[in-house]
């Protein structure tokens, strides 16, 4: 008998051994999730699978297809991307593989300052030869030598440029700031009408590598450079489901209008970040979140629907107030609310004008406040009110009457005699105005138009830290209160952008404090997850 259970113990051994071989040989597995369900790492040839609380053995042998877990595709198996693992009680083993193909995206560059989407002329030269491409034709240039084309002078056949020694490719003829950007990828020239249209196709991954340094300082600490990573990943491949873009046969722009990309050279900072985060995204549920970040907030965030980002509220981009100490969920709940109070005109500002114990309190943007007269002002709502109409039609109403207003465009409000900030949204942020003038009296809705009528570039602002400020093109943030003072508007206010989503500098303070990527971006967007790309497809 002894002989007999030895015997088929090295029968199973081997047994097991076989079994478990392919996945053995094949790569090390992956920890994974998909909702509730996701795969540990196997102990020897155990596979565990844990769904909600339940948590199952497989033992790895032999093809069953009893029952099947779909989509965890983030389980590697040596660069190949498992599709379907195949699991029953004591048995599992995967049946599809399928190679991944890293994902790209589609660029359209804007001219020098983003002042247009289309070009005049465009100049391209790189370090390394390089080929340029129309059609059946084909152009070898040495590094160094330039390329130039104008728009009057091409065809109908699109023009695609490629490095051939993976040298970036610069475009002489448009600047960011003092330097020359710099391209990875393929770029592409399209005859579009009397213009250029330039498009630079490339791998998402080294899109983000250009994006990073352009939205955040590469000096911020790792962990918030990798937080700023994975939204902005979640952000392009947002963007490009949007299709926007789509008559441009592009998926974003490189302006703030999606992300700015390349306005600052890449940094091996930003671009460990990104590595680091390969594929990681923000979903809520098993869906692509919406991950919008801003600069510097006021003290507390906003909701997406107080500044027009979507029709109705969004669970994950509620505001909250920012308090240093995160950890306890019911302060993040109480905080949560208090943001809600914020909307009453004489709550927010007392929050304004009273010392707060929250994360950017010390931020130069944390609080500011400018000095406009009326005649600026005037000035600035005459000559941008017919664009903000252009643009946004829907948000632009003229009076007709006690309580009455209709959508019609208006490019001249004659003589400002006030201002009113009518309502405002979660955490304070104006959400309307009504603009008096002799001529007309105008409703205006959403916190952008509103910074951007009120404001120009020739008034000074006074940051936090004492330093004054020109040459801005809007009201830094919609959280501000304004006071009539004589002839002029006496105006103060906190935080620099939209304040919904991630504070970039909250980000900052909270890895300061130890906090990682992870716990970064669920405290900014509370309820999410971070799952890979694969798990949630394309």
């Amino acid at each position: 008998m002894k002989r007999l259970l030895r015997v088929l113990g090295i029968f199973l051994i081997f047994a097991l051994a076989a079994g478990a071989m392919w996945f053995i040989q094949s790569g090390k597995w992956k920890t994974t999730t998909l909702k509730d369900v996701y795969i540990s790492k196997p102990q020897g040839d155990t596979l565990w699978v844990v769904n909600g609380q339940e948590k199952t053995e497989y033992t790895v042998k032999g093809a069953v297809r009893e029952k099947t877990y779909e989509g965890i595709a983030d389980l590697e198996v040596r660069g190949k991307c498992v599709r379907k693992i195949v699991c029953k009680p004591d048995k599992a083993r995967v049946v599809e593989q399928k190679e991944e193909t890293p994902e790209t995206i589609r660029v359209l560059l804007t001219t020098t300052d983003f002042a247009a989407k289309e070009h005049d002329e465009v100049k391209i030269r790189s370090e390394k030869p390089f080929v340029v491409k129309e059609g059946e034709k084909e152009k070898r240039c040495e590094g160094g030598e330039e390329f130039c084309i104008r728009a009057a002078d091409m065809g109908e056949e699109t023009i695609k440029i490629n490095s051939t020694e993976e040298a970036k490719l610069e475009i002489t003829s448009i600047k960011r700031g003092e330097r020359t950007p710099s391209y990875r990828g393929t770029l592409e020239l399209k005859k579009s009408g009397e213009k250029i249209r330039v498009i630079n196709e490339l791998l998402l991954e080294q899109y983000l590598y250009g994006v990073l340094p352009s939205e955040m300082p590469a000096e911020y600490p790792e962990a918030a450079l990798r937080a700023q990573a994975v939204c902005a990943r979640s952000y392009a491949k947002k963007q490009k489901q949007n299709d926007r873009l789509k008559e441009y046969d592009a998926q974003v722009d490189d302006s703030v209008a999606y992300q700015v990309y390349q306005s600052q050279p890449e940094d091996e900072r930003a671009n460990k970040a990104v590595d680091d985060t390969k594929g990681l995204i923000v979903c809520s549920g098993n869906t692509l979140a919406s991950t919008y970040f801003f600069a510097t907030s006021c003290g507390v965030t906003t909701s997406s629907d107080s500044v027009a980002f979507s029709d109705k509220e969004i669970s994950y981009l509620a505001g909250q107030v920012q308090s240093s100490d995160i950890s306890d969920e019911k302060k993040a709940e109480r905080d949560r609310l208090a943001a809600d109070t914020y909307a009453e005109d004489a709550l927010f500002c007392e929050f304004l004008e009273k010392d707060q114990e929250v994360l950017e309190k010390e931020e130069p943007w944390f609080r500011w406040n400018t000095t406009v007269s009326l005649e600026q002002m005037e000035k600035n709502i005459n000559e941008r009110l017919a664009d903000r109409c252009e643009k946004t039609p829907d948000r632009i109403e003229v009076r007709k009457g006690e309580g009455v207003y209709q959508k019609e465009r208006v490019e001249n409000i004659g003589k400002l005699k006030r201002v009113i900030i009518k309502k405002r949204g979660c955490g304070g942020v104006a959400q309307t105005a009504v603009i008096v003038g002799t001529e007309a009296t105008i409703r205006v809705t959403s916190e952008y138009n509103i910074r951007m009528l009120l404001f120009s570039g020739e008034a000074v602002i006074r940051r936090k830290d004492g330093k004054e400020v020109t040459g801005l093109s809007m009201l830094p943030s919609g959280f501000f209160v304004l006071k009539r003072v004589g002839g002029t508007y006496k105006i103060k206010g906190g935080g620099y952008g939209h304040g919904v989503g991630m504070s970039q500098t909250g980000a900052r303070q909270l890895a300061n404090l130890g906090k990682n990527e992870r716990e970064i971006i669920c405290h900014y967007f509370p309820g999410v997850s971070i799952l890979s790309m694969s798990q949630i497809g394309s």
